[in-house]
């Protein structure tokens, strides 16, 4: 059995925290890194520890504060994917395009109540309705994400309908690069 192994990293004002087997947390860095290039120059800096000032809220989605959660996006460009009803159900103005597209729906339906709502883990149930809401139609979100091989990207707790789902860390940044296509 692989021991725990940890890294951690701040690239300007981006930070990566994994922990888990060898393999796990070297293919969660490598996914770290494709996003850290695809986003280039559009990192900003490092704060500065004499700064008292809060951040603007204009970050480029797929960026991480200083507490590993993810950076405000730009309210507008929120506006361009996300909508809340009076309920409370995150759901999407469009599906994304490609052969995952349920999947990808998915990912960014937790991305946005992680968002939006502060929601870290989203009942399969109201998963359900955001989908449905959507547009999105499947069976069960286990088949989706398994038979698209994202599985590995979110955590579940729970069984049958009292389950509920959430992103690790490299699901959260898949659900950014798939954000990032989609605002481009």
């Amino acid at each position: 059995m692989d021991a725990d192994h940890k890294i951690q990293v701040k690239i300007g004002g981006a930070e990566f925290v994994a922990e888990g087997s060898e393999q796990a947390v070297q293919d969660q860095f490598k996914a770290f890194l494709a996003v850290m290039e695809k986003v280039g120059n559009a990192l900003p800096a490092a704060p500065t520890p004499a700064t008292n000032s809060p951040p603007a809220n204009n970050h480029n989605p797929g960026l991480r504060d200083q507490g590993g959660q993810p950076n405000a996006v730009d309210d507008a460009l929120l506006a361009r994917v996300f909508k809340q009803d009076d309920k409370g159900v995150v759901s999407l103005r469009a599906l994304p395009r490609g052969e995952n597209q349920t999947a990808d729906a998915l990912l960014l339906l937790l991305y946005g109540y992680a968002i939006l709502r502060k929601e870290t883990d989203v009942s399969i149930i109201q998963l359900g309705k955001a989908a449905k809401q959507s547009g999105c139609s499947f069976d069960r979100a286990d088949r989706v994400l398994t038979t698209s091989g994202y599985m590995d990207l979110v955590t579940k707790a729970g069984t049958r309908s009292g389950g509920k789902y959430g992103l690790n860390n490299r699901g959260t940044l898949k659900a950014e690069e798939i954000l990032s296509a989609i605002l481009r």
